[in-house]
C-alpha cells in the first residue's frame, strides 16, 4: 500500500517527529499535516528525504519536500509539500 500526504504552502513543521530515538533503526511516531483531512499518525521509519530549498547554492522562492516513510506494519507513506515565501 502506498499513501501519499500532500500540502501547498505549507508549514514548515509539516511533518512533525513526536518521538525520535537516536537510533534509526528503532520505529517513531511521525504526525504528517494533510490538506483537508486529519493529520496521518503512525509509527515508522524515515527511509529518505529530499528539499529542493536551494539549488546550486541559491534559496528558491519556492520549492518542493519529499520525504519517505515505512511504517511498522509494511505500509510506505510519501509526504509531499510545495512550500512558498
Amino acid at each position: 500500500m502506498f499513501g501519499v500526504c500532500s500540502s501547498v504552502n505549507a508549514d514548515p513543521y509539516d511533518g512533525i517527529l513526536l518521538k525520535r530515538s537516536s537510533d534509526m533503526s528503532t520505529d517513531f511516531t511521525v504526525k504528517l499535516r494533510r490538506t483537508g483531512l486529519a493529520p496521518l499518525i503512525f509509527k515508522g521509519k524515515q527511509l529518505a528525504s529530499v528539499s529542493g530549498q536551494y539549488l546550486q547554492n541559491r534559496e528558491n522562492n519556492r520549492w518542493w519536500e519529499l520525504s519517505v516513510y515505512r511504517s511498522e506494519t509494511e505500509h510506505y507513506v510519501l509526504q509531499v509539500s510545495f512550500y512558498t515565501n
